[in-house]
């Protein structure tokens, strides 16, 4: 048995090919593990969605990785891929450090 879940995660981002410039980002997931134990014993699942990220893209499809380990390491980490409308291929790669003294600032921010 596995799990599903979908997140949007909305803010900006920062370019390497323009630094000290923030632009609007956003994206909306759907998480899928096909079974519990291997996604305990790796802390990975699938990632598939939409990004929104102008000036690289108004809306494109994305797929990568989501990293949950919530003991020990204590983080979500995100490896999203997608075409920008340019035709290059970009990568987000983000982590949220989990505080549980602050669960609900670091689950969703």
């Amino acid at each position: 048995m596995g799990f599903e879940f979908s997140e949007t995660m909305a803010g900006t981002v920062e370019w390497e090919s323009d630094p000290g410039k923030r632009h609007p980002f956003r994206f909306d997931i759907t998480a899928h593990a096909d079974s519990v134990r291997h996604h305990l014993a790796t802390g990975l699942a699938d990632i598939r969605g939409t990004v929104y990220a102008p000036p690289r893209t108004r809306s494109a499809p994305a797929e990568g990785t989501i990293t949950i380990r919530l003991l020990g390491e204590k983080v979500i980490r995100y490896v999203l891929s997608f075409a920008g409308d340019d035709g290059h291929t970009y990568e987000l790669r983000g982590q949220k450090d989990i505080s549980y003294l602050r669960p609900f600032a670091t689950f969703t921010t």
